[in-house]
């Protein structure tokens, strides 16, 4: 796996260690990628940061290269935060669905990563609501997501100095409709 440096991270939403020989670019260059939304909100450097990432909707589950579509956004358990009329604002699973639904890049039935702070912390949260409310797989993070001004991007805990506990990095937790995978 490549090493991250603790340093310039951006905690916002963001999920899993990608390694060094991953072949991201070969292949995006085979299929099209089904693009992702960013939700606005005036802590921009995560917003920033995270769309630099080179598996832009690939996911690496476990070896197995899934297309996925990303949300990017600030989140906690129960919802995230999008920025309307000038002020931030809670959302729900909900609203979240929607406005995948409605847009023209995603493709029925595609797995959604979310890149945000906690939305799987809860076997029962955001993320699994949002996987029940889609009826597709979600992936998401169970702690912080930190984004790199270099596109690299984990999930992890943070340190007494507020950076990435890089001994507590883990995979985005796997969310099925409906609960545990049958």
């Amino acid at each position: 796996m490549g090493r991250y440096n603790s340093h310039n991270s951006v905690h916002g939403n963001y999920g899993a260690e990608v390694p060094e020989n991953f072949e991201l670019e070969k292949h995006l260059r085979k299929q099209a990628a089904p693009g992702n939304i960013i939700l606005d909100h005036p802590k921009k450097d995560f917003l920033i940061y995270a769309p630099r990432r080179k598996d832009v909707d690939v996911h690496n589950d476990n070896g197995k290269l899934v297309k996925v579509f990303d949300v990017v956004g600030h989140g906690n358990v129960d919802s995230m935060e999008v920025l309307l009329n000038g002020k931030v604002k809670p959302v729900n699973h909900r609203f979240i669905a929607n406005m995948i639904l409605h847009n023209d890049k995603y493709v029925k039935e595609t797995p959604i990563r979310l890149l945000s702070c906690n939305t799987g912390a809860l076997d029962n949260g955001f993320a699994q609501w949002l996987s029940n409310k889609m009826n597709v797989v979600v992936y998401a993070s169970t702690s912080f997501y930190w984004a790199y001004p270099n596109g690299h991007h984990l999930s992890a805990q943070k340190n007494n100095i507020e950076q990435p506990d890089l001994k507590t990095v883990r995979p985005l937790k796997k969310f099925y409709p409906g609960g545990k995978k049958k």
